[in-house]
């Protein structure tokens, strides 16, 4: 797993911007497995959403790295 301090050397500032998205998603992952909280279909949607959005963010640095 590459840190975050690695990633700021390399330049990535785009690819680590964008996973701050992702602290909420695992928040609620966390809380299913842990807790017994449940998911809502909005939840599902908006995460599903939040990954497709990622991902075409970082699109043209995965193009780029092959």
């Amino acid at each position: 797993m590459v840190s975050t301090s690695t990633m700021l050397q390399e330049g990535s500032l785009t690819t680590l911007s964008s996973l701050t998205f992702l602290t909420p998603m695992f928040a609620s992952i966390f809380g299913f497995l842990y807790l017994g909280e449940t998911f809502a279909p909005e939840q599902i949607g908006g995460a599903l959403l939040t990954l497709v959005a990622i991902y075409m963010v970082n699109y043209k640095s995965i193009i780029g790295e092959k």
